[in-house]
């Protein structure tokens, strides 16, 4: 009976959490005050990130966004567009969440939130320097929304430093911020 009526608890069970969860005003602060909260909760499909790619190679000038080295066409510094705050923590493609990176770094990046230095330059790159650029060229593909981006990365680095989460620096090298925003190498 369960595989028969799969597709229906499914839905009666995401719309009745969906509504629990929407009383709580928290989740707004995680979304930027809009968006889909069932997305946020359940994750959506994943788009075809290579649209994305022409623009990053521009504004990056064709070079990864974490270690600065040009990158190439095939093996390990191939551009692959990535998710600043990872999928595995936020499921959703806003436009101004990804940047090019070659995929050594992506995949050394994995889930990891990107080490606070990263962070600056993300703000510097997709919100203050590009974020029209980024509007304009990819809002047919994704969301691209500059505030809700900021938001969902404030939130993330918020929990992220609660839970003393360690933080991507490069390669297998990973940081921590400590109370007062000091950066601790481990």
């Amino acid at each position: 009976m369960f595989r028969r009526f799969y597709d229906l608890v499914v839905s009666l069970s995401r719309t009745h959490w969906t509504q629990k969860v929407s009383a709580f005003p928290a989740y707004f602060n995680a979304l930027g005050g809009n968006g889909n909260l069932s997305e946020f909760l359940f994750g959506c499909d994943r788009s075809s990130i290579i649209s994305a790619r022409p623009v990053l190679t521009e504004i990056q000038q064709g070079k990864c966004f974490y270690c600065n080295k040009p990158l190439k066409n095939d093996g390990s510094n191939a551009a692959e567009v990535d998710h600043f705050i990872p999928w595995a923590r936020y499921p959703n493609d806003l436009g101004h969440n990804f940047v090019l990176a070659h995929r050594s770094c992506n995949n050394a990046k994995r889930d990891h939130l990107a080490a606070q230095r990263h962070k600056e330059r993300w703000y510097e790159q997709n919100i203050i320097r590009n974020e029209k650029q980024i509007t304009t060229e990819l809002s047919k593909y994704f969301i691209c929304d500059s505030s809700r981006s900021e938001a969902i990365t404030a939130w993330a680095y918020q929990l992220a430093h609660q839970g003393d989460s360690p933080l991507w620096l490069a390669g297998r090298e990973f940081e921590t911020l400590k109370d007062g925003g000091e950066v601790h190498l481990i």
